[in-house]
């Protein structure tokens, strides 16, 4: 599933670059690639703490992106 949301980010990523601050768009690509590494090891502590930052970064987008006093200030 890992490597699925990878494929997934790539193709989405340069459409998000036009309208997101790339500042936001590399630390999701950092995590992405958090995930993938962290999925190859028994270990899963840092493989859902790399999904959990990618859903909170992803959330952190949408609320920017949303017009309203909060994303204006």
């Amino acid at each position: 599933k890992a490597k699925e949301f990878k494929d997934y980010w790539d193709k989405k990523e340069k459409t998000l670059s036009i309208f997101v601050n790339h500042i936001a768009i590399d630390e999701i690509e950092v995590s992405v690639a958090e995930l993938s590494y962290h999925s190859n090891f028994k270990d899963n502590t840092m493989f859902y703490d790399s999904a959990i930052r990618i859903k909170t970064l992803i959330h952190q987008i949408l609320e920017d992106t949303k017009v309203t006093a909060h994303s204006i200030f």
